[in-house]
């Protein structure tokens, strides 16, 4: 296709069709309860549920981004809050100001997308 995509085949905003859910938070406990198991078995990490959670959560965003799932901004949003906790915790303050200003962001990406669905109707 010379890298560019027809109009047919590209993706458009929709939200996330509800078969999709159960899945989605099967692999989000798989892999939040893997990875929490290798950070407290392999590493001398203080917090290996919330760094699982936050990754875990990360993969389930990746994936419905790609999808272009409305949704995944609430997924972001969460992370966001998450980590931007976390930063204050380990009192990393500069990273918790960017991940509150990821929140921020993420909070008008899902506006603009909300929009961006609405026109293409």
């Amino acid at each position: 296709r010379g890298g560019k995509e027809d109009a047919a085949s590209a993706l458009s905003i929709t939200h996330t069709p509800p078969r999709i859910y159960v899945p989605l938070c099967s692999v989000f406990v798989v892999t939040l309860v893997l990875i929490a198991w290798v950070l407290t078995e392999f590493t001398n990490s203080d917090v290996p549920w919330s760094d699982s959670f936050t990754t875990a959560l990360s993969i389930v965003g990746m994936w419905m981004l790609a999808r272009k799932y409305v949704e995944q901004w609430l997924v972001w949003i969460v992370v966001d809050v998450v980590c931007c906790g976390l930063y204050v915790y380990k009192e990393l303050y500069f990273t918790a100001g960017l991940y509150g200003l990821y929140a921020l962001i993420a909070i008008g990406g899902y506006k603009k997308w909300i929009r961006m669905m609405e026109e293409e109707k």
